[in-house]
């Protein structure tokens, strides 16, 4: 018999998608991909196991994952009050590669962006720290969760603060494609090129993200 599984994943992720699709036709699963489609969690589902990428701002999702009598694996750790097993990348050798990639073009003054406070994002910072400390470097950390608590409301608004503080070759890491986004944004709007004033780094190696930026951003494969 079949096993049925539900794909929930709260966060976009085009080569975990493929990885899985990969394993459920080897096991002969029967794969519900409602949420990939429309985003809600069909209510109406009954079945042998959920896979899923849980984040905070998903609420539905973690409450649905908690209630579920069976087994679920999750793909991150930004949710660890949630008892399921977990398979995630290796974080910290992430921030590692990020800060080897950008010593090894001469850069001495490394930033890490940070948006957001979890387990896997305070683990690529780690990485990082360590290992632009390691080499001499000077290492800074731009965390907008230390802003937001300071009483700073927009991110923009704060990044490009932080940006104007920049004086020199600046290498920066952002906690993820996206996020490098924003740093592009930021950019933009102060007229800082990219990668002729500052070089910056992604991270996960989504290729919709990717590609679409507005610079072809350069990224550590993580590997999904």
């Amino acid at each position: 018999m079949h096993k049925r599984v539900l794909l929930a994943l709260g966060y976009l992720n085009i080569d975990l998608y493929h990885g899985i699709i990969k394993y459920a036709r080897e096991a002969g699963w029967i794969l519900n991909t409602t949420m990939v489609h429309y985003g809600k969690i069909p209510t109406d589902w009954v079945g042998d196991g959920i896979l899923t990428f849980l984040i905070q701002d998903r609420k539905d999702l973690i409450e649905h994952v908690g209630r579920f009598d069976g087994p679920a694996v999750d793909f991150s750790m930004d949710v660890p009050e949630v008892d399921v097993t977990r398979v995630i990348p290796d974080n910290y050798q992430a921030g590692v590669v990020g800060a080897e990639h950008l010593l090894a073009r001469s850069y001495h003054d490394l930033a890490f962006v940070q948006f957001i406070d979890s387990y896997n994002i305070r683990t690529r910072i780690e990485g990082f720290r360590k290992t632009a400390e390691a080499a001499g470097a000077n290492y800074q950390c731009w965390s907008w969760p230390e802003a937001a608590a300071k009483g700073e409301t927009n991110w923009l608004d704060w990044l490009k603060a932080e940006l104007r503080t920049v004086n020199g070759p600046l290498g920066i890491l952002a906690q993820s494609d996206n996020r490098a986004i924003s740093v592009l944004a930021a950019c933009e709007e102060l007229g800082i090129s990219v990668p002729d004033d500052i070089s910056l780094l992604g991270i996960d190696n989504n290729q919709i993200s990717c590609d679409l930026a507005a610079v072809p951003l350069t990224s550590v494969d993580t590997d999904w």
